[in-house]
């Protein structure tokens, strides 16, 4: 089981529509005034994010290896460091699952997110080959 984390149920709402389809809204409060908004409205980063969230629960649940492609495209850093520490805690991790994923950020490859073991560089040669390089 994943560690419960806090959370206020007023934050979201789910309407069913159709057997097969629902549709998610967020609350927001700024400067006092609330709004809500469908998932349909929110940025691109929060729409990446709850589609890969099923496939993050599994390998958490199950101990899988999860390999993503281009993990930071569209999500906030912070969302980014989030989720990298959701692998890495074992607290959370119990099942010792793995997150495999490509980056163009260079804010997560720091020691506050990983190990210097944990980071590898690819270089694509004139073939079209890729070279693995580790950090260490």
């Amino acid at each position: 089981m994943m560690k419960e984390m806090d959370l206020d149920i007023e934050d979201f709402r789910i309407e069913e529509k159709d057997e097969d389809r629902i549709e998610i809204f967020t609350k927001y409060i700024v400067d006092g005034y609330s709004a809500e908004i469908t998932l349909s409205e929110e940025s691109s980063g929060t729409k990446k994010l709850f589609g890969l969230l099923p496939f993050i629960a599994k390998s958490l649940i199950f101990g899988t290896t999860l390999v993503i492609d281009e993990l930071d495209a569209k999500l906030h850093p912070a969302l980014l460091q989030y989720v990298i520490k959701l692998f890495t805690d074992m607290g959370i991790n119990k099942k010792c699952g793995q997150l495999i994923f490509t980056s163009h950020d260079l804010s997560t490859m720091n020691n506050e997110v990983f190990r210097r073991d944990e980071i590898w560089f690819v270089a694509k040669g004139r073939g079209q080959n890729s070279g693995l390089y580790s950090l260490v």
